[in-house]
């Protein structure tokens, strides 16, 4: 088994990303103009081989910019332009026929996240076979006296009628049965010598995740795969303003700023004052290098926040795998990808939101990630809410303060009103915000003619939260459940782009503690629906879709504070 871990370790890191050198072009076809060729990589030995599997989608192909190497003496210098197929198109003021080969350019090959789950698979079940040889022949030494070859024949007949009468006995087991005979199966797996090489293949997939959108974002010679506007949603260029860094003469509200129009790529800053502040260190910094840092600081926490709730999972005692499965699935998900490329904030708020429950009974500490968590009001103001409800007033008290100082200090810097900085983050959001339309809030602004006092929608979303904050204080449930369900209230009421829905993994953590049975299944459900499923075409969903989707979670919400039911898992 170490030979074969060492060997899918070794086959992984060298098919992650491949550059192909003086790879031959040739022509194809004449353009739509006279100057413009359709030309092709020719697809002779490596070219062909990796031409099929970007077909499958196994590799993701990737020409960079770049001049036409060893081009012909009677042709022009020709420039070729970035591209993520085979097919380039030139110009050309010469005559060009086809298949006529006209130079050799250098081109690169990433393996995608479908390539590295097939050689994951490919590298369990190798583990798999050597595993169940191993175990055969032991049995078989065990069990098998080699003198008669008669009672080995005997031996195996009996292995297969008793295989034959367990088979037969699958259909008729109930669904909980064959879960717990599932379960039985995984802990047994996880307690033989093959568990450390399943934690390996875990591992290397992670690692690989990582690498595949961090490299994704990273400005190599001649361009990247996304083009210079990935991270566009970073809020660099606001903390820049803010501290007149980069060549600016002063200090400059961003707020201001952006409602003149003056602002870099989606760096629009609808979010409270308190994060540009936090974003002071990557505004030092050149924007493509704090991008990079920037995702790494992004990856860096969810990699924490995955290693509290592995440690919550341990502590419980809960088989290995079923986190394994989950936290593969969160980084293999749209979800994760959207917040990596856009370079939003939502990868850091799911730590602090971890924080901020672990240290609940901390009122400092709480204090201080409930402040971070609430930068992005669509998240911080429901669980301030859930957290009061929950009677922590402390550290709800405190994260307020903290938040009122820094707008007050933004008031004073920039002599303008209190009550203006504090409305500056809404106005630009009303301005420049958008989302996708799957809750409450976005149904409103986006029918009815907006936000006013005639749209059915705004009194539909005051009225839920009203009756969501009285059925929490009636049927007095457990804190961790009102902290949980303000969380699912944020979801289903408050607008929200993909990468927000990050946070699920929250769900999930919070989970543990706040629920079990019938309603910590529905919520596992969702985690995992929200983690396959959603994808961009969410931004597509009609209004009435969109109504039954929040609909059902709020349903959710209040279910969970109204029904008093135990954690069957043992609560910390």
């Amino acid at each position: 088994m170490r030979y074969i871990s060492i060997f899918f370790i070794i086959l992984l890191c060298a098919c992650s990303l491949i550059r192909i050198k003086n790879a031959p072009i040739v022509i194809k076809e004449q353009g739509n103009t006279p100057a413009t060729f359709h030309a092709v990589v020719e697809t002779s030995g490596y070219s062909g081989i990796f031409k099929e599997l970007s077909r499958s989608n196994i590799y993701l192909f990737h020409i960079y910019t770049q001049n036409l190497k060893e081009s012909s003496s009677n042709l022009d210098s020709i420039y070729i332009h970035e591209s993520q197929s085979f097919n380039v198109y030139i110009t050309s003021s010469k005559k060009l026929a086809p298949k006529q080969r006209i130079g050799y350019i250098d081109y690169e090959v990433k393996l995608t996240k479908k390539g590295a789950l097939i050689i994951c698979t490919i590298w369990i079940i190798c583990l798999l076979i050597v595993m169940l040889r191993n175990d055969y022949k032991n049995k078989t030494k065990a069990k098998i006296y080699p003198r008669c070859q008669m009672a080995k024949l005997e031996y195996m007949g009996k292995i297969f009628t008793n295989t034959k009468q367990n088979l037969a006995l699958i259909p008729s087991l109930s669904f909980r049965e064959l879960c717990n005979k599932i379960h039985i199966a995984i802990t047994r797996l996880e307690n033989s010598n093959i568990s450390l090489h399943l934690l390996l293949v875990w591992f290397a997939f992670i690692i690989f995740c990582i690498f595949f959108y961090t490299d994704s974002i990273i400005i190599r010679d001649g361009g990247a795969y996304l083009g210079s506007n990935d991270s566009g949603d970073m809020q660099w260029y606001p903390a820049v303003q803010l501290f007149g860094l980069h060549g600016l003469q002063q200090s400059l509200n961003p707020y201001y700023e952006t409602l003149n129009g003056n602002y870099f790529l989606a760096n629009k800053p609808n979010y409270a004052h308190l994060l540009y502040v936090i974003m002071y260190p990557f505004a030092m910094l050149e924007y493509d290098v704090a991008k990079i840092w920037y995702c790494a600081f992004n990856n860096l926490c969810i990699i924490i926040t995955c290693y509290l709730f592995y440690r919550e999972i341990l502590k419980r005692q809960i088989p290995f795998t079923y986190f394994a499965i989950f936290t593969m699935l969160f980084f293999l998900s749209e979800v994760y990808a959207a917040a990596i490329y856009r370079g939003n904030i939502p990868l850091v708020i799911a730590l602090f939101v971890t924080l901020a429950f672990i240290y609940r009974h901390n009122p400092i500490i709480c204090g201080i990630c409930l402040s971070i968590v609430c930068v992005k009001y669509t998240f911080g103001i429901p669980l301030i809410i859930g957290f009061l409800l929950a009677r922590f007033y402390v550290a709800a008290c405190l994260a307020c303060i903290i938040h009122i100082v820094v707008i007050a200090t933004f008031a004073w810097h920039f002599n303008i009103g209190f009550i203006e900085s504090l409305f500056l983050p809404i106005l630009v959001g009303r301005e420049h915000a958008s989302s996708m339309i799957i809750d409450i809030l976005s149904l409103a602004r986006t029918t009815f003619s907006g936000l006013n006092l005639k749209n059915p929608f705004v009194y539909l979303l005051i009225a839920c939260f009203i009756i969501w904050t009285y059925c929490t204080i009636k049927f007095k449930t457990s804190k961790e459940t009102i902290i949980l369900s303000s969380i699912v209230i944020s979801f289903c009421l408050f607008q929200h782009h993909i990468y927000d829905y990050t946070l699920v993994i929250c769900l999930a953590f919070i989970g543990l503690f706040a629920c079990s049975g019938l309603r910590f299944f529905i919520l596992i459900c969702y985690c995992l629906y929200i983690l396959i499923y959603m994808d961009f075409n969410f931004y597509t969903f009609g209004r009435f879709e969109a109504l039954c989707y929040s609909s059902l979670l709020y349903a959710y919400a209040i279910y969970i504070v109204c029904k008093k039911e135990e954690s069957c898992l043992n609560k910390s």
